[in-house]
């Protein structure tokens, strides 16, 4: 999958669904627990749209960097603020 593929599925409401119900689950089951099945019963959304779009492990990878995302972004953020308060 390339990254332009990769920025259009994060773009797509009921992707967001799955990726949400994803994590949930493999935080709750545990990867090799973890079925297509459960996320899609979660997210409200077929499995069969689970399993056209994604398979389990290119689904924990997109998970897992959404969340290494959110990390980033927050540590950014507190190292903006933290230069800002050097400066004042």
């Amino acid at each position: 999958m390339d990254i332009l593929n990769q920025k259009e599925i994060k773009k797509n409401s009921s992707n967001q669904k799955i990726f949400d119900a994803a994590l949930e689950t493999f935080a709750t089951k545990g990867f090799s627990l973890t079925t297509l099945s459960d996320v899609a019963k979660i997210s409200g959304v077929t499995q069969g749209l689970v399993s056209q779009r994604f398979n389990k492990i290119t689904l924990f990878d997109m998970v897992m960097q959404r969340e290494l995302d959110y990390i980033k972004n927050g540590l950014s953020d507190c190292s903006n603020i933290f230069e800002l308060l050097l400066k004042s």
